[in-house]
């Protein structure tokens, strides 16, 4: 329903004006104006005085990236240099480019992401994916992996080896492929496809694709390596 008007306003008279009119009101209020020029505000109007303005808050930083995203360029260099020493060792005993066994361990290992880790979240050293079979009396650590059976990518548990250190790693890796089965992959140089192929045909890996991933792989740590 409409809102009842509001009454008219009633004219201040005189008297409401404390008996001084229009000319002693006036001059009263100009009279505490100037006080308070001189003293201030009271305390009780002081306390309700605006907050000081407080800057903005900073925007929060970025959220870091993602485990899963690819590793960088500097990334990947920082890795290569850190295994150099025992790639170069690991490749003058099977006679290939150490540009080579590096590219194995980055393939396998993720550019040192996402190493084979113990169950606790510690790092097994095992940058080449070798499982820990009825012969190795080792340390090991269970972990999922992917294997291509049949045409089909399952995904499953398998043991893996465990290492004190990359250097035992590495040196583990070099004694693996001096197997009979992997002589394909030895004395290969910098032949990239002959040594991919020979992991391969040694049953290395079950993944069909395995030795082009490899390639790719390889190409992209040579180019990493020109200074």
């Amino acid at each position: 329903m409409p809102a009842t008007p509001a009454a008219p306003a009633t004219p201040v008279s005189p008297a409401r004006m404390g008996g001084q009119g229009f000319s002693g009101v006036y001059a009263q209020l100009r009279g505490e104006v100037a006080d308070t020029i001189r003293h201030g505000f009271p305390a009780a109007s002081r306390a309700m005085s605006v907050p000081a303005w407080t800057p903005p808050a900073a925007p929060a930083p970025a959220a870091p990236a993602a485990v899963g995203t690819p590793a960088g360029e500097d990334e990947r260099r920082s890795f290569l240099a850190q295994i150099a020493p025992w790639a170069e060792r690991a490749a003058r005993r099977l006679g290939v480019s150490s540009d080579l066994i590096a590219a194995h361990a980055a393939l396998e290992s993720g550019w040192g992401r996402q190493p084979v880790r113990t169950g606790d979240g510690g790092s097994t050293h095992n940058l080449f994916g070798i499982k820990a079979g009825s012969s190795w009396d080792g340390a090991s650590a269970d972990a999922m992996t992917t294997e291509h059976l049949g045409g089909a990518a399952l995904r499953m548990v398998q043991r893996f080896r465990a290492y004190s250190d990359y250097g035992s790693a590495f040196d583990d890796y070099a004694q693996l492929l001096q197997l009979p089965r992997y002589a394909g992959a030895r004395d290969a140089g910098g032949d990239v496809r002959s040594f991919a192929r020979g992991l391969v045909d040694g049953g290395y890996a079950t993944d069909p694709g395995y030795a082009h991933k490899l390639e790719q792989v390889a190409r992209q740590v040579q180019r990493l390596s020109i200074p």
